[in-house]
């Protein structure tokens, strides 16, 4: 999924996941999602500049 956005929505809509954390530095952007009452699970989303013009 390229849209970081999109793919965050998917998680919190399919799976009842929530964003615990996120960061931006540099063009990057870390998403760190966790499910909705659980904090010792987490996974985590990243995207870079320039992902949207990636072919699938």
């Amino acid at each position: 999924m390229l849209d970081s956005d999109a793919a965050i929505a998917r998680y919190q809509e399919k799976l009842d996941f929530r964003p615990a954390a996120n960061a931006e530095a540099v063009g990057l952007k870390w998403v760190f999602l966790a499910p909705a009452a659980d904090d010792s699970f987490q996974i985590e989303l990243a995207a870079w500049r320039g992902a949207e013009e990636r072919p699938g």
